[in-house]
Formats: structure tokens, C-alpha cells, sequence
């Protein structure tokens, strides 16, 4: 659900537009089709620099080639996790390399534990 409130609402240049469809997807997916809304969501973020390296490795899609549109995607799961009283914005990098998985996953239990989720 959120990747889809990101994607699409990267596509608005308007803000009062973006918020409007957000409530809408938020009132459709979690109202009318009673889809569960999660108790608690992690995003974990990584600079553009380091995820556009990681893209060269592969074969892209329409939307991963797109740089810009992909900063706008952050952007919006940035804000939208700010918006969230349950989320928590994470880093996946200590300057400018990738922390190891054994750090990124001690640091995701301590925020579940923080939050009482675990």
C-alpha cells in the first residue's frame, strides 16, 4: 500500500492534489476494501548515489531509469513516513557506504523493541 501511495503520489506535482489522493487510497484500500492497516512500518532509506550503483548491475524498468522520478518516489515515502505516527525512518548507510545486514537487522530489532512491537 505504501509503495503505491509513493509511486503515485510522485506523479503529482500539486500538493493539495497529492494529499486529496492520498486520503482517497487510504480511504479505498484500508475502508472499502479492508485491507489491514499495519500496526507499524520501517523505511528504510539509502542515498540516491548508492541505489543508483546498485541499478547499474541490472536490467531496468521504465521507472528505474527515470533518476528523477525516482527522487520523487523517495521523497514521498519520506514525507509520508513523516506524516505516519507509525513509522520510523531508518538509514541503511553510515556516510557514504551501506551498513552490513548483521547491523541493519540489531538496529531494526532495537526500533521494534522501542516501539513494543516485539
Amino acid at each position: 500500500m505504501a509503495s503505491n501511495i509513493a509511486h503515485q503520489a510522485a506523479k503529482i506535482k500539486d500538493k493539495k492534489l497529492k494529499i486529496k489522493y492520498i486520503k482517497w487510497l487510504e480511504d479505498l484500500e484500508y475502508g472499502e476494501n479492508k485491507i489491514p492497516r499495519p500496526d507499524f512500518s520501517i523505511l528504510l532509506t539509502i542515498p540516491q548515489e548508492i541505489a543508483q550503483k546498485f541499478m547499474r548491475m541490472r536490467a531496468l524498468d521504465i521507472h528505474e531509469k527515470n533518476v528523477s522520478y525516482q527522487k520523487r518516489v523517495a521523497k514521498a515515502f519520506w514525507d509520508y513516513a513523516q506524516k505516519n505516527k507509525n513509522w520510523t525512518i531508518m538509514s541503511n548507510t553510515r556516510g557514504a557506504k551501506l551498513k552490513k545486514i548483521d547491523e541493519v537487522h540489531k538496529e531494526v530489532i532495537e526500533v521494534l523493541r522501542k516501539a513494543r512491537v516485539i
